[in-house]
């Protein structure tokens, strides 16, 4: 993770934002329902890195429409049985120079994070009397679970350039996943480990069709 495939893509490198303590991870994370009370560290953590998110680039500034949908919220079933939650958010889009994608190049700024949704009575009895899982990822227990359904998170906003009006879209799509039955969540279910992708794609407005 962590890679710039092309013009547009997350500077982050896919970080995420499912709860404050992981904000400064790749798009690589513990799905759940955290509920724990944050100490002072994380969140000072937390607004220390929403306040890099938001510091101005050095690209030129994009005025947002107000038909955007900045949010984007996708699932995904895995194989055995247990439903994930994929949100999404579009913090910033910047216009940075020339592109031969319409003559414009974006580069956006995402973060994403996973919740559990919905796990089979059968898969959390296999965590019932099973120690919390630990602040830090442990090594052993790990196993693949394949994804067998999905749908993709998107979000888009239109955005004014020194172009015209574009439209900016981001997909996040899920391309691995991972549970481990030897710990527990605080909601007593199995911890899950999710990895995606995001997919970054503009055109001008009035061609795309997104969200009209």
């Amino acid at each position: 993770m962590g890679r710039r495939p092309g013009p547009g893509s997350n500077p982050q490198g896919g970080d995420v934002a499912p709860n404050l303590p992981a904000l400064a991870g790749p798009s690589l994370f513990r799905a759940g329902r955290r509920s724990e009370a944050l100490t002072f560290a994380e969140k000072t953590s937390a607004k220390k890195y929403i306040s890099q998110l938001r510091k101005p680039s050095s690209g030129e500034g994009c005025v947002v429409s107000a038909t955007s949908n900045p949010t984007g919220v996708g699932r995904i079933k895995l194989s055995d049985g247990a439903v994930l939650k994929l949100k999404i958010l579009i913090v910033d889009v910047r216009e940075s120079g020339f592109s031969p994608f319409g003559g414009v190049n974006f580069d956006v700024k995402v973060v994403g994070g996973v919740a559990v949704e919905s796990v089979p009575e059968e898969v959390r009895k296999l965590v019932t009397d099973k120690p919390l899982i630990p602040p830090e990822p442990p090594k052993e227990g790990w196993e693949i679970v394949d994804i067998v359904e999905q749908k993709p998170a998107e979000a888009w906003e239109v955005v004014q350039s020194s172009r015209g009006e574009f439209a900016v879209r981001v997909v996040a799509e899920g391309v691995m996943a991972s549970r481990n039955t030897l710990y527990r969540s605080p909601l007593n279910e199995p911890v899950y480990w999710v990895s995606w992708v995001y997919k970054v794609s503009w055109r001008p407005s009035s061609t795309a069709g997104w969200g009209r």
